[in-house]
């Protein structure tokens, strides 16, 4: 599917936004993982994923459907940068990304 800046622009159905509860697990959840394990056993993501929250989980899905049957881009807004150090904001940007699909580096 091929879109336009003005066909993003009337539907709004790719951008998310975080709800409060779900700031809240994501928080939780990253933080029981350790930045500095994942940097040196990156095989600790997975089970980090496999513990994910279910309100992530779906929030995830939903996200994943828009990316490969919809638009194909999708946008979530919400998390503060200032809500965590830059590894715990590493830790949720890594474990979303994996809820979302096979990590791939570029």
């Amino acid at each position: 599917m091929s879109w336009t800046s003005s066909d993003l622009a009337s539907d709004t159905s790719w951008r998310l936004c975080w709800s409060a509860p779900e700031l809240a697990e994501l928080l939780h959840w990253a933080g029981k993982v350790d930045a500095k394990a994942l940097a040196t056993q990156p095989w600790l993501v997975a089970s980090a994923v496999a513990s994910a929250p279910a309100l992530l989980a779906a929030r995830a899905s939903e996200m994943r459907r828009e990316l490969i049957h919809g638009r194909g881009i999708s946008l979530i807004s919400g998390l503060d940068a200032q809500a965590g150090t830059s590894d715990q904001l590493a830790v949720i940007f890594l474990l979303f990304s994996a809820l979302l699909g096979s990590l791939r580096s570029q």
